[in-house]
């Protein structure tokens, strides 16, 4: 036995079992069908550019890593300077999150009440409608009883 506990999600599930890992033919088609069904990663992440792990095997070559991945990926990046603005951006995603949360909730509550408002009328037509085809009746009825 490895020692190794691998569990993994995504993908096609007939190919997450323990042989998927030892064949390189059947890890590929697991791999290829993570863009049918891709599973969400559950943790925070920050980046860090290959330029700073650069830095610490060659100072001087940092800038031409950071300048190089620019190039390769077409963006710049910004490192987040310490762990306060990591959690910062964290409270503010989470922020955000609730907000979304509280006005997905008011919106189901304003379809409710109006769906309650329109079943309301509904009922309040049908009961007019009902007290309407009984006094009709009854009119009808006075009228046979006349004749």
């Amino acid at each position: 036995s490895s020692g190794i506990n691998a569990e993994y999600g995504g993908g096609s599930p007939e190919l997450r079992q323990r042989g998927t890992l030892e064949s390189e033919r059947t890890m590929d088609s697991w791999k290829n069908s993570l863009m049918v069904n891709p599973v969400m990663l559950t943790t925070d992440m920050i980046l860090e550019p290959i330029s700073t792990f650069v830095e610490f095997a060659d100072p001087n070559k940092k800038n031409a890593a950071y300048e190089g991945l620019k190039e390769l990926l077409r963006g710049s990046f910004e490192k987040v300077a310490n762990e306060e603005a990591a959690e910062e951006m964290k409270k503010q995603k989470h922020e955000q999150a609730m907000a979304e949360v509280q006005r997905q909730r008011a919106a189901a509550a304003e379809q409710a009440r109006l769906h309650a408002e329109e079943i309301a009328a509904r009922q309040e037509r049908d009961r007019k409608e009902a007290a309407y085809r009984e006094e009709k009746r009854k009119q009808e009825q006075e009228e046979k009883k006349k004749k």
